[in-house]
């Protein structure tokens, strides 16, 4: 899969996302707009701003990472809680992809390699993270060695061992561990969801 970041110049062209959703050349694509919170959290399909225009294909076509609130404007830094929400976010990204049928995933670019913002203003910290996010569902990404992160449904995992097929990766935000084989560290394509390998450490999360 291929992962585009598309900067917009204007309506009924390439870097619109209202435009390109109804070409047929663009059929293939996952088009990840920026949402706010409230309606993310809510499920909302409601056309909205900006590339949140195409929220109505959301689950289909496209798919929504928080970017802001409704009543605060954009994250201004990647705290705790806003990672949380942004990593929810993209593992809904995670979950659309998985139901199969996309070569490309397109973002916004600003058309310097970060994400493109119009409505809210978003720190760099909490943009840089949401591309890296998006970009690591590309594949082909694989961790190679003990100590390389890769990220799956929208969680960050570092690689502990390496032996023959059988890999334990560590989860960085809980800690707990899980075995997993190589197969399952491509991204974002895996024949079952690697969560279900048996689990090293004390709890599950």
């Amino acid at each position: 899969m291929d992962v585009v970041g598309s900067v917009f110049s204007g309506p009924g062209r390439p870097g619109d996302f209202s435009w390109m959703i109804e070409q047929p050349e663009y059929a293939d694509s996952l088009f990840v707009f920026n949402d706010n919170q409230e309606q993310f959290m809510s499920g909302s399909t409601e056309a909205g701003g900006g590339n949140a225009a195409i929220r109505p294909y959301r689950g289909t076509r496209a798919a929504g990472v928080p970017t802001g609130t409704l009543g605060g404007g954009g994250y201004p830094s990647l705290t705790p809680e806003v990672r949380a929400v942004v990593d929810a976010g993209l593992a809904e990204v995670g979950d659309t992809l998985a139901r199969g049928g996309f070569r490309r995933l397109f973002y916004s670019d600003d058309g310097s390699g970060s994400l493109g913002t119009g409505i809210f203003r978003v720190g760099d910290d909490v943009r840089d993270y949401i591309v890296r996010g998006l970009r690591s569902f590309g594949t082909g990404r694989t961790a190679s060695a003990v100590g390389d992160v890769v990220r799956k449904g929208g969680s960050e995992w570092r690689v502990v061992s390496i032996e023959g097929d059988r890999v334990v990766v560590e989860n960085v935000q809980h800690g707990f561990t899980r075995e997993w084989t190589l197969a399952d560290l491509r991204l974002p394509e895996v024949d079952h969801d690697p969560y279900e390998g048996p689990l090293l450490g004390d709890e599950d999360y």
